[in-house]
């Protein structure tokens, strides 16, 4: 018995010396190993830093080969975290790096092996433990995507956020109501899929307030914008023209614009005595249009104005200046055009001359620009595609100024 207890103290002592050993041993390779680097990375960069566990490797609390660390996440509760968001990177003796990590929750935080490449050269490529991970993708926008868009139900439950939500670490929203951009236009102009939950953003700007409401939207919490309907004015003072007008003209002596004929008479006259349809039935169709009146002490808002110049065909408007008032050659290019459908000037309405503020009866004198590089003509027939008409129909015959000039000084001078 006592030679058993021998052997066994012995064969104790033995495994007891052989323990002590190694963990002298792993102690003193541990010991051995040192960081030797660390890195904070920059804020510029972290929208690239999102990645996933592979679960190859734990989290731990320091580098994990160095003397005291130890395990504070299991490699597979690391790979449970649907993102994780590394921000800082140490270099240790044996040529291993670790970035530090944590989770989008915040729960859990420490470093993990990356391997023997140092990730700050390119963080879409690292090792060991982690992956890299795209949390959006760029897409283009779509046709229904570039119309004038609204919130649908603006309020706490539609957000604007920073960037989709959940795609980055501690990016929440920017406006968390929205109930006052209700009825806003919005403007998309960028267009992105959260890949962590396969929803589609876009990011819209506020037409109104573009500094207070940018950002992204959730695209299924926008629809498409209506626009407010201008109060109508109850009343029947008519809103008019005169047949009298002004030519705008440039002054450079003072870089300005400027007015002179101040008395023109629109329609042109011919020598046969014939009058411009076109003027004549713009300055008609303007002085009896019901959206342009209202209650003498009501503003005519500005663009109910300005659709009324154009519906009137006031906007612009074509003058015929023959028969007659051109010098021609019998059978010539001139006298060709004139039997289809005549020369006509082109007049521009200067919106700059209309008054600030135009109450309903006001009477409006206008101004227009004359186009004074091209005559106009309205062809009867296409050349076989050659003839090139603009949106109103006319076909341009450029002339030199000098022409244009005398042609003006025959019929005002």
């Amino acid at each position: 018995m006592r030679s058993s207890l021998k052997r066994t103290l012995t064969i104790s002592a033995a495994a007891l010396s052989f323990v002590s050993a190694s963990g002298l041993a792993m102690s003193a390779s541990a010991s051995k190993i040192k960081q030797v680097g660390s890195t904070n990375l920059e804020p510029t960069t972290a929208y690239i830093r999102n990645y996933k566990a592979t679960g190859s490797n734990a989290i731990y609390n320091k580098p994990g080969k160095l003397s005291g660390s130890k395990v504070v996440t299991s490699a597979s509760t690391a790979k449970a975290q649907s993102v994780l968001r590394g921000y800082k990177v140490a270099k240790l003796s044996n040529k291993s790096y670790y970035m530090k990590v944590v989770s989008f929750d915040g729960r859990y935080r420490g470093y993990i092996y990356v391997g023997k490449k140092n990730p700050v050269n390119n963080f879409k490529k690292v090792g060991g433990g982690l992956t890299y991970l795209s949390t959006t993708t760029s897409t283009s926008l779509t046709n229904n995507d570039k119309k004038d868009l609204s919130f649908a139900k603006p309020g706490t439950d539609t957000q604007i956020y920073k960037a989709p939500k959940g795609s980055q670490y501690k990016v929440g929203a920017a406006v968390k109501d929205t109930t006052d951009y209700k009825g806003h236009k919005l403007v998309a102009s960028k267009a992105a899929m959260n890949d962590m939950d396969g929803q589609k953003w876009l990011y819209v700007s506020d037409v109104t307030e573009p500094t207070n409401a940018s950002g992204w939207v959730l695209a299924s919490q926008l629809t498409d914008y209506v626009a407010p309907k201008a109060p109508v004015s109850v009343g029947n003072d008519q809103t008019t023209v005169t047949k009298n007008w002004q030519r705008e003209f440039y002054n450079p002596a003072t870089g300005t614009k400027a007015y002179s004929f101040d008395n023109l008479n629109l329609p042109l006259l011919g020598t046969s005595g014939g009058s411009n349809v076109n003027w004549t039935t713009a300055v008609k169709k303007f002085n009896s249009d019901a959206t342009v009146k209202g209650d003498k002490k009501d503003v005519v808002p500005a663009d109910t104005l300005a659709t009324a110049f154009k519906n009137s065909g006031l906007s612009t408007v074509y003058m015929k200046v023959t028969p007659t008032l051109l010098a021609r050659i019998p059978g010539g290019l001139l006298d060709k055009i004139d039997s289809y459908s005549g020369l006509y000037m082109k007049f521009d309405l200067d919106m700059d001359n209309i008054p600030t503020t135009t109450h309903y009866g006001d009477q409006l004198k206008l101004a227009y620009k004359l186009d004074n590089t091209n005559l106009y003509y309205k062809p009867v027939i296409s050349l076989g595609g050659l003839t090139n008409t603009n949106a109103d129909g006319y076909a341009a015959l450029p002339v030199q100024l000098n022409a244009m000039n005398t042609l003006w000084g025959l019929l005002y001078q």
